[in-house]
């Protein structure tokens, strides 16, 4: 871990999440390593050119990457990927994947889809790590919603950050809540969100039956409900069934 990051961020993250990439080499023999993004990634990759980092799996070539932008890096985004780490390797948490055959587009949303889901734990988690996190991330949410107007379904997918995890702040729900009752039918599907998977958490299996619920059949059919598991001292990718 000590030449994962600087000894500055290294210090100024929980001592639980320091652990996370030993026990994870300790169990599947991948050394977890970080590195700047470089143009042959963002080439392969150009919807993450503007991210601050991305936690880059690939069980195939048995490796393991926390990507940054490279004057983005603190401890805030590194606490922020080691919980994704842990939860997509440790704790096997289930994942929507994109099909081989998904379309660009459909592979994003599906991509979005997952975050949106992932960052219900996930970001809980970071605030309570940081005490700077949450004021980030209520201007993180503030300028996407801002930036979803008239997408109905992104607003809904906000929506229910706000209700899950920005729960104390009503001057962006109300503001989320004006832009999804300019978007018709989508205030409904976003109330529905938020009642059924409050219900359900954090049983992530059941939170994402009640999305694949409300999403169209290109994009469901197009998902791919996965999670790393660990056999055998090695990191596999474990497909599981969708729901009838």
């Amino acid at each position: 871990m000590s030449a994962l990051f600087p000894e500055a961020i290294l210090n100024a993250i929980p001592a639980e999440l320091r652990e996370v990439p030993e026990k994870v080499r300790a169990l599947t023999g991948i050394e977890v390593v970080a590195a700047p993004f470089d143009e042959a990634f963002i080439r392969a990759n150009p919807d993450f050119a503007r991210a601050s980092a991305v936690l880059d799996i690939d069980p195939r070539h048995t490796s393991i990457t926390i990507r940054f932008a490279r004057d983005a890096l603190n401890a805030r985004i590194a606490s922020h990927e080691l919980i994704h780490l842990k939860r997509n390797v440790l704790e096997s948490a289930p994942k929507f994947f994109p099909q081989a055959g998904a379309e660009h587009a459909q592979a994003q949303t599906i991509l979005l889809l997952e975050n949106a889901l992932e960052h219900l734990f996930v970001v809980p988690e970071e605030i309570a790590a940081h005490a700077d996190s949450e004021a980030w991330w209520v201007r993180e949410c503030a300028e996407a919603i801002r930036g979803a107007d008239g997408h109905g379904f992104t607003l809904a997918l906000h929506w229910l950050f706000l209700r899950q995890v920005l729960t104390r702040h009503e001057d962006l729900a109300h503001d989320c809540a004006a832009r999804l009752n300019r978007a018709p039918g989508f205030a409904r599907i976003a109330a529905h969100l938020e009642q059924q998977i409050r219900k359900a958490f954090p049983d992530k299996a059941a939170m994402q039956q009640i999305l694949l619920g409300v999403l169209s059949p290109a994009i469901r059919e197009r998902i791919t409900v996965a999670r790393y598991q660990i056999r055998d001292g090695r990191l596999h990718t474990e497909r599981l069934a969708l729901p009838d």
